[in-house]
């Protein structure tokens, strides 16, 4: 069995409300490289295989067609970019495996390659990626696009992506 860790990079990893309870970051800040760099050790010391970032470029919207309840109600909001965590956690572990998602409809594949490439550098070998296509009309709109592309047009440009 393979057992993986499942946060993003905000207040309420996955855990609608968590930030309210009185004990959950116990004297963490999420926005501080010490909460990630906490969150990594105990990770590789409880033997977990990876850690995984989960990602989306925009705010949860479908319940009601708004953003308001995600706001709220901290529903993984704010969120912010993953990717500059992986090094922070790397530096504090040897073993455990950092993943991070990444979109293949609205990155570049150059950039990313190359990001991923660094990253994978830097954790020495040690980098994942989750490969999405997005799906929400309002991630569409954070990159200047009207509308999402239709499934099977993100999906070949993933295989694109990916060859």
């Amino acid at each position: 069995m393979h057992i993986a860790l499942i946060v993003s990079h905000g207040p309420s990893p996955h855990t609608v409300g968590q930030w309210r309870l009185p004990r959950s970051l116990r004297g963490f800040d999420y926005n501080r490289p010490a909460y990630w760099e906490h969150l990594a050790r105990t990770a590789e010391r409880g033997l977990f295989d990876m850690i995984f970032l989960a990602d989306a470029y925009s705010l949860h919207d479908v319940y009601n067609q708004s953003t308001e309840n995600a706001i709220r109600y901290a529903v993984q909001y704010p969120r912010l970019d993953p990717l500059p965590l992986l090094p922070i956690m790397a530096r504090v572990t040897s073993h455990v495996g950092l993943a991070v998602t990444a979109s293949t409809t609205f990155l570049p594949p150059y950039w990313l390659a190359r990001h991923l490439s660094t990253l994978d550098h830097l954790t020495e070998g040690r980098v994942a990626w989750n490969v999405v296509t997005s799906y929400a009309r309002s991630e569409a709109a954070n990159f200047g696009i009207d509308d999402i592309p239709d499934h099977d047009e993100r999906y070949e440009r993933a295989e694109e992506f990916l060859e």
